[in-house]
């Protein structure tokens, strides 16, 4: 239920828009066949009283497993709509008539996956979708916040925490001119791309200084020649 200004009497330059509700989960590349659990946590809030989200993944990648509850609000597993799972849609809904606090990191829930492709950012396949449910998060007043996510660092997933070299898939695939290719690297440096032909001779290359180190890259590559393909 939303309220509004009724009297006429309120100054919309009295407004101010409370900070988003934060959702916070590790960045990952995928492996085929290995089982994930993503965990969402939230940042410090005092006084929620009720949120809404939607989450939307690629049932092409991963498989859905389950949904877990955490401890950071009283949720139920009554509270996860997933009557349209083989459309990638995982809806959360939770109310209550008084607010409470949450402490960082506060885990709020977990999904469990399967992995069904390798070389893929787990944020590239997961992601918000306010088509599904706006995610939304309200306070013991009825005060409107937005609720954001944000994916960490990419780490490894034999060595969590660090971050390792990856060429990620690239996207779309197959391709005709042009395809974003997208890569981590663990350290700030000078990166060449080089796209080969099947004869391993090389057909084009790229040259830039990569100077954030961790998170996901994409280059636009544009054939310099007509081409199409798969990789």
């Amino acid at each position: 239920m939303k309220t509004g200004d009724v009297t006429g009497s309120a100054n919309p330059a009295n407004l101010v828009a409370l900070e988003p509700l934060v959702l916070r989960a590790d960045d990952r590349t995928l492996n085929s066949g290995e089982q994930i659990s993503v965990a969402f946590t939230a940042d410090h809030k005092d006084d929620i009283a009720a949120f809404q989200y939607g989450l939307r993944f690629d049932p092409l990648l991963l498989e859905f497993v389950g949904v877990e509850p955490l401890a950071a609000l009283p949720l139920t597993t009554d509270n996860f709509g997933l009557f349209n799972l083989a459309d990638g849609e995982i809806r959360v809904a939770w109310a209550q008539a008084t607010g409470v606090d949450i402490e960082a990191p506060a885990p709020v829930f977990q999904v469990h996956f399967k992995a069904l492709a390798s070389d893929v950012l787990l944020s590239d396949v997961l992601q918000s979708d306010p088509g599904i449910l706006p995610g939304l998060a309200y306070t013991g007043a009825l005060e409107e916040m937005a609720v954001d996510l944000q994916f960490g660092l990419v780490t490894g997933t034999n060595t969590p925490g660090t971050s390792d070299f990856a060429l990620l898939q690239n996207r779309p695939n197959p391709f005709s001119g042009t395809t974003a290719i997208a890569f981590v690297l663990p350290e700030t440096c000078e990166a060449q791309l080089r796209v080969l032909m099947c004869q391993e001779k090389c057909w084009q290359s790229e040259k830039g200084n990569i100077r954030r180190v961790g998170a996901k890259k994409h280059l636009i590559w544009k054939a310099r020649r007509a081409c199409c393909g798969t990789n």
